[in-house]
């Protein structure tokens, strides 16, 4: 009688578990032709959308930046990309846990949303 390997053995029974569980990393490709200096990744449909910087550096155009995605973090997510120029390149509703690769293409930037901090009563 042949013994399989362990590892091989061990690869056969996690291949299914590994299978069912949604990506624990994901990954933003920057196409807009100028660099990405912040990024803030909220949930879809979040009440109060407020979000940290998750670049430590600039992300230049054509490269590609991988987060990683704790365990029970949602997979639906928008995302607030702000430009070298102060435009937004913005995805929302991206299931990050099924197509994990987000690619913002310059068809993607806009004018950057107003924040309520700098908004200025007249006066």
């Amino acid at each position: 009688m042949r013994r399989l390997p362990l590892a091989l053995l061990l690869a056969s029974i996690a291949a299914p578990a590994l299978a069912q569980s949604p990506a624990s990393s994901w990954r933003l490709v920057n196409r807009t032709g100028q660099d990405a200096v912040s990024l803030v990744s909220t949930a879809t449909g979040a009440a109060h959308p407020r979000g940290r910087n998750r670049l430590r550096q600039p992300v230049s155009s054509g490269a590609e930046k991988t987060f990683r995605r704790r365990a029970g973090a949602p997979c639906q997510l928008d995302l607030r990309v702000r430009l070298a120029d102060g435009k937004e390149a913005v995805a929302t509703g991206h299931d990050v846990c099924t197509s994990p690769t987000v690619v913002l293409e310059p068809v993607a930037v806009q004018p950057a949303a107003p924040t309520a901090g700098r908004q200025r009563r007249p006066g």
